[in-house]
């Protein structure tokens, strides 16, 4: 595990002892996480992610369960992480990163806002709040 892992792995644990408890970053308003790609990236599944840099939010529930999500399939991605969604979109647009990551109605509205929707594809995958990631079967 490096250092990002194992921070991520104590907010999951405190998560599930505690799950009254509120997050300081944003949570996801669609119930589960998605993923917003640049068409010109040439994947159409997370599968295809592996090295990606990811934009998503700061110790927020998709920040957490997108580390889920790489780990499980033993994938490495970069975080680029932002105080705000806000901020987390305006990188993906700048091409600070190649994903966008938030909850599933954030990135549908960010790419039917985009310049040129076609452009950019939510793919396929959907990373469900209460889902806890196991590995896939070989």
């Amino acid at each position: 595990m490096n250092r990002y892992s194992i921070r991520a792995a104590a907010l999951a644990a405190m998560c599930a002892s505690a799950p009254s408890l509120a997050f300081a970053g944003d949570a996801p308003q669609g119930g589960s996480v998605g993923f917003l790609v640049s068409s010109a990236l040439g994947v159409t599944s997370a599968t295809q992610l592996d090295g990606a840099v990811v934009c998503v939010v700061f110790d927020s529930l998709a920040e957490i369960l997108v580390t889920q999500y790489f780990e499980a399939r033993g994938m490495m991605f970069e975080p680029a992480l932002f105080e705000t969604e806000r901020a987390s979109l305006d990188g993906y647009e700048q091409a600070v990163c190649d994903v966008f990551a938030s909850d599933t109605t954030t990135v549908q509205e960010a790419q039917r806002a985009a310049a040129v929707p076609s452009e950019h594809i939510v793919l396929p995958e959907t990373l469900p709040e209460t889902q806890q990631q196991a590995a896939p079967s070989k």
